[in-house]
């Protein structure tokens, strides 16, 4: 018989986060301008400055107890 991996209101399942997050779409749209030559490094890393700390908050706002920059510079 197949166990059942329904999760009852009294349990709460234990997630990790590990690896990357989802880029928000300007900077991705940024990267693409930045590799084409239509910007420059530094303002592919001052849009990265911006959004770096949003993803932490993010994260806090969630309640995760550890943060990271979900490697948005890669």
């Amino acid at each position: 018989m197949a166990s059942s991996t329904s999760v009852t209101p009294t349990q709460i399942p234990h997630v990790d986060h590990v690896g990357s997050l989802l880029r928000p779409q300007e900077l991705i749209e940024k990267r693409v301008a930045f590799h084409t030559g239509q910007c420059t490094f530094e303002e592919l890393r001052a849009l990265e400055d911006e959004v770096v700390p949003k993803i932490i908050q993010m994260q806090k706002d969630l309640g995760l107890t550890v943060l990271n920059d979900g490697e948005v510079r890669r």
